[in-house]
Formats: C-alpha cells, sequence, structure tokens
C-alpha cells in the first residue's frame, strides 16, 4: 500500500465531501462525520489482466481429400488420421479359433486341452482387434505418433527435431512401412506398417507437408 501513496489522490468522503490524505489500507475514514469507505481509486481499480497460458497453434496445412476408408481432423492443434485394420484377418482368426476348439473338446490328450483353449481365447481376441480396432497417425507440433486403438503397447512416437525424410517401403507379407528418416544413426524410424499402401501414402504425404513447414517457418 505504501507504494500506492504516491500515486493515489486525497480519498473524498461520499458524504459529506471531506478530503483526507491516502488511507494505509484499502479502507480511508472520513474525520469530519466518521464514514468509512474505500477511496474512489480502490472503487474502479481495474483488475489485474489474466495471462492465458500460450497454446500452440493449429497446424495450418491443406487436408486433402483422404482415399476410401480413412478418415482425417483435427485434434487441437493436431492432425489425427484414421483407417480400420485388415478386416478379412478376423475371418482366419475366428476359423483358427473354432478349429481349435473343436480339438480341445473332441477326445484329446489331457495335457493339450489346455493349451488349445488358451490358442481359442488368443485367436478370439486376435479377431476381435482385427474387427474394431484402428490405426490412429497423430501428427503434432513437435512430432508424430502412431497408436492401435483398444490396445496396449503399441504406441511408437516420433520426433521431427531430427528429422530428415519420410520414406515408404514394401516389405514381406505385402507389408507397406512408413519410416521417419533421422540424423540420429541409431534412432527409431519404423512409424507403422500397413497391407493398405494407400492411408500409408496418405500419411507420408501430410508428414511431409509438415515438415515443409517447418523448414520454411
Amino acid at each position: 500500500m505504501q507504494a500506492l501513496r504516491g500515486v493515489m489522490a486525497d480519498a473524498e468522503c461520499p458524504r459529506c465531501g471531506a478530503t483526507s490524505p491516502p488511507p494505509e489500507s484499502l479502507l480511508a475514514t472520513c474525520a469530519r462525520c466518521g464514514l468509512v469507505f474505500p477511496p474512489h481509486e480502490v472503487q474502479h481499480k481495474l483488475p489485474a489482466p489474466v495471462v492465458e497460458p500460450p497454446i500452440e497453434s493449429v497446424i495450418e496445412i491443406a487436408l486433402p481429400t483422404p482415399p476410401p476408408h480413412v478418415t482425417v481432423h483435427r485434434e487441437g492443434p493436431a492432425i489425427a488420421i484414421v483407417w480400420p485394420l485388415a478386416r478379412y484377418v478376423t475371418a482366419f482368426a475366428f476359423s483358427a479359433g473354432l478349429f481349435l476348439a473343436y480339438l480341445a473338446a473332441s477326445r484329446t490328450p489331457e495335457t493339450l486341452t489346455r493349451p488349445f483353449w488358451i490358442g481359442v481365447a488368443v485367436c478370439a481376441t486376435f479377431g476381435v482387434i482385427q474387427l474394431f480396432a484402428n490405426h490412429v497417425i497423430t501428427i503434432g507440433p513437435t512430432a508424430v505418433e502412431h497408436h492401435i486403438s483398444f490396445t496396449i503397447g503399441t504406441r511408437t512416437m516420433l520426433p521431427f527435431d531430427r528429422a530428415l525424410r519420410v520414406e515408404i517401403r514394401k516389405e514381406r507379407w505385402a507389408m507397406y512401412e512408413l519410416h521417419l528418416i533421422s540424423s540420429q544413426r541409431l534412432a527409431r524410424t519404423l512409424l507403422v506398417r500397413s497391407v493398405d499402401p494407400a492411408p500409408v501414402t496418405y500419411a507420408a504425404e501430410l508428414i511431409n507437408a509438415r515438415m515443409r513447414k517447418d523448414s520454411v517457418g
């Protein structure tokens, strides 16, 4: 309050109009009529400005029309690309599970019954994941991330600060891999692996656009 006394004018009583020196506290007492009141400066003092935390800007890159079965949308400052897993694998998983269930229920040695039922559970779980889960690539301000929905331990994050380029590689079993090549020699580069090349190519296009924006900026 001492720091304010040099800038505050005398306090004027709203009842009788008498003035008195700036008070030591937020309330002044009129020496003439005894009224206790807040000085004019305190009544009209503006509140301190609220400092908002910095918000990362939205990645302003164009979103081309995605290929079939691929969706793209913005999530705050990030871009999310979503497409389903290979649904046809579900049929193979369920078929294998039914075959193992048949073996477990038939006249199978007791030592093999439990492994067969465990195999049924694994096939059923894998089939459900293939049926309902999706690939999700999130292009953020500082990194690109991939995970498979409804699963645990499938999250991969690659930073942009050391990224050099994007590569698409065709591997065995007709799998297409999206790599973010890093300047660090031993850094992980594989982001996602998919049997469908269209979403991988589309994601590579947006990641390249994001990296070009950084280089221009």
